[in-house]
């Protein structure tokens, strides 16, 4: 049996989370990802705004001061001063009362960063709660290996050992002839 989750099921909604909540800043670099959302936030009753880049989201946030922030794996390719930077603003808008909705996959960032999370395994939840209680849930001390475990992957440690023994084997069929 699925375990469901107050405020995280299949069938969640954002009106679920907060039904005050109106107005939602979308920020991701895919534009098709974008309008997608974007249509069905609409359609939901929400006034949605667009941003391409956390600069121009940064922006939008002073500007329009939306009631939700969506960001989607929106730290890659920057420098480490500017992610700091993007972490204590939007560390902060959400102690103003902005519900910050932060997706990635670099979970030591997330373990910082998040109040709260959901563990998502092809769009179902599998674990929700603050990062330590997730790692009790799991009974694991990193949110990598609770992510392992949760999401069925395997022993991680075994298929590297295994990816670098195929390596191997493969240098010892082909002699190295100098050239």
């Amino acid at each position: 049996k699925e375990q469901q989750y107050p405020l995280f099921s299949p069938n969640t909604n954002l009106y679920t989370i907060d039904m005050t909540c109106k107005t939602i800043l979308l920020v991701d670099d895919e534009k098709l990802i974008r309008w997608s959302l974007n249509q069905e936030l609409t359609r939901d009753g929400f006034i949605v705004t667009e941003a391409e880049s956390v600069q121009d989201a940064i922006k939008k946030v002073n500007e329009l001061e939306p009631d939700i922030v969506i960001l989607d794996e929106r730290f890659s390719g920057l420098d480490a001063n500017t992610v700091l930077l993007f972490k204590e603003f939007f560390r902060e808008a959400a102690n103003r009362g902005k519900a910050v909705v932060f997706c990635s996959h670099i979970l030591e960032v997330v373990e910082r960063l998040v109040d709260r999370m959901v563990i998502l395994d092809h769009g179902k939840p599998r674990a929700a709660g603050t990062p330590a209680e997730i790692l009790a849930q799991t009974g694991h001390t990193s949110l990598e290996r609770a992510f392992n475990a949760l999401t069925g992957t395997g022993d991680v440690a075994v298929q590297a050992r295994d990816m670098l023994d195929a390596v191997e084997s493969g240098r010892r069929k082909e002699p190295h002839d100098g050239r």
